[in-house]
Formats: C-alpha cells, structure tokens, sequence
C-alpha cells in the first residue's frame, strides 16, 4: 500500500503537476465546486483550492508546505505543524495537536469541537485531508508518468487494483479489489486511487491475464459512473457511484494542456486567469 511520508518524490510529471496547478479561491462547499458548471473535471485536474477558502495568500500557504512534504523534505507532522503556524498568523484558530478526548483547561467543549472540526481549516482534521490528498494525487500522476513508459508498459501491460483489507474500506472500493484491466482502459482515468477523500487504495502494474470489465459513462459535471464485473469480488455485475462527496480526480487530464476557455466568463475564469498570470507571466495563455 502506498502510504505518503517523508520521501522524495521523484517523478517530473507528479511534480510539474502539484508546482503548475492555479491557485483558486473559492466560496463553494464541496459539494457545490462538484456540481458547479465553470468548474468541471478538466478544470479541476489543474487547479489547487479547497472548499470554502476565498483568500488565494492563505491557499498559497498551505501549498507551499504541501509541496515540500510530497517532495520529502519532512514529514506529515512537521508540514501539518508549519501550516497551522501560518494560517495562525492569518487569523484562524487551530487545534492543539495534543489534545486528548476532552477539552484542555480553560476551553468550553463547543469552542473544543469547533476547533477540531473538519470545517476550520486550521485543524488536524482538515490539514491531515489536504495534505495527505494532494499529495496521494501527486504520487498518482508520477506512478502513471512511470507505468505508462513503453518499456514498462510491455512488460506489465495491466493494472490491478488493491483495495485496502481493513474495516474502513468503503463497499465501492472493496468491490474493485484484484480487478485487472489494461492501463489503456478508461476506467483508470476516473478510478485511479485516490478517487475519493480519505482513498487508500493502490494500483500495481500487473502482466497477469485481464480480470473482469468496466464501462464508464461521463458526468456533466466531469464525473464518472462506472459498471463494473469483478469475478474476483461477491456481487457480481454492479454500479459504482461517483463519490457523494463531489470528489474528482481525472489522472489523465494531469498530463494535459489546461483550458481555461472551459470556464464560462464569472468570477472563476477571473480568477484562475489572474493567478495563471502571475504565476506563468503576463504573456501566458
């Protein structure tokens, strides 16, 4: 299982993508930046914010410690710590990462659970999401960039997918496990782990014969739901629903040009233009 710590990361494409994704700010909960039109996969796939974050410095701080932890130059704790530290100083309220299962001396439990919720963007809970998230992502876009060599590629022309064996793993994703596919298939653009929050499955290149099948039928929002038959897992033939969190993760588009004309003319385009800009110069697209 890959599990993201403090090591390099090594691929050029996972870290020209996690360095060139556009800073978007954004009132939108989740749910709505999945279901919001100026918004959809593509766009997404270069872009970095999180939910109901309007100010583009406070985005900017999380990623740079994002960066640096995907990279391998510390880990979790240290990243997690140095983001808290800044967005302390841009006036949020984090949690005390020692807390224990009752509110410290001095603190009522209604401010106690505020501070641990997942909504405030200073708190364990949500850092560990987003760093532990966008860095998964990377690692995704660099094992693709590897896989996909073509010398690679010949000799394990299959992916397998591995679902986590524990009590957490989620009906949709145990359903997957030891399916193999060609790394061609199209499936794979929408379900390569993580294709959801909190996601710890894997995929592995694989030279054992294709397991099962998959049909995927695109979203307006950009989304896919797939069909799957997994003789390898009970149930038969069965639907997997694109996340209910509004989720989305196209690994493939990571290799792509952006085009931001997808983006009706609104405050995104705005937005994803003028950071574009500033981060590519005044003459980029």
């Amino acid at each position: 299982m890959i599990e993201i710590s403090a090591r390099p990361m090594e691929f050029d494409a996972a870290n020209e993508w996690l360095r060139s994704r556009v800073t978007a700010a954004t009132a939108m909960t989740s749910r709505e930046l999945s279901l919001a039109p100026d918004f959809d996969a593509r766009v997404r796939a270069h872009a970095f914010f999180s939910a109901r974050v309007e100010q583009a410095n406070v985005l900017e701080a999380i990623r740079a410690e994002l960066d640096a932890y995907a990279a391998g130059e510390y880990d979790l704790a240290t990243a997690r710590w140095n983001v808290k530290t800044a967005l302390v100083r841009l006036g949020y309220d984090a949690d005390d990462v020692g807390m224990a299962g009752t509110p410290p001396e001095g603190m009522d439990e209604e401010e106690w659970q505020r501070r641990r919720s997942i909504t405030n963007l200073a708190s364990t809970r949500r850092q560990n999401l987003i760093l532990r998230q966008n860095a998964r992502m990377g690692w995704a876009v660099g094992r693709r960039q590897v896989s996909m060599d073509p010398a690679v590629k010949r000799r394990w022309p299959n992916f397998r997918y591995i679902a986590r064996d524990d009590s957490r793993v989620r009906p949709a994703h145990a359903a997957l496990d030891n399916m193999i596919l060609p790394k061609d298939h199209p499936f794979w653009f929408s379900h390569t782990p993580p294709w959801d929050l909190y996601c710890r499955c894997d995929i592995e290149d694989s030279d054992a014969p294709v397991q099962g099948g998959a049909v995927t039928i695109e979203n307006p929002d950009g989304s896919q739901t797939a069909r799957v038959d997994n003789p390898a897992a009970p149930g038969g033939t069965r639907e997997i629903a694109p996340p209910e969190s509004g989720f989305v993760f196209r690994v493939d588009e990571a290799f792509g040009t952006p085009d931001w004309d997808r983006i009706p003319d609104g405050p995104m385009k705005t937005t994803v233009r003028r950071e574009f800009r500033r981060r590519f110069g005044e003459d980029a697209a």
